[in-house]
């Protein structure tokens, strides 16, 4: 079943960091507000976060590994740590 970004739970965060080096410590999950979802930190390295799941508004998943970038077909993308 895919979320419905325009109803978020509050459990949810929405941010466009995701789980960058930083942001979101100690959240299971959170909204990042794009298709198009890079796995580094801000300077280029793998994202330190690990293994994350990706889900998009149309309910495409994926299994989005550190140091690659995803392309999704919606405009939101809810990331999960596995």
């Amino acid at each position: 079943m895919a979320f419905k970004i325009k109803k978020p739970s509050p459990l949810t965060s929405v941010d466009v960091n995701g789980f960058r080096k930083g942001y979101n410590r100690g959240e299971k999950s959170v909204v990042v507000p794009s298709g198009n979802i890079s796995m580094t930190e801000q300077d280029g390295a793998p994202l330190e976060a690990g293994k994350l799941l990706g889900e998009d508004n149309f309910g495409n998943k994926k299994i989005m590994i550190p140091g690659q970038n995803y392309k999704f077909p919606g405009n939101a993308v809810k990331e999960t740590k596995i």
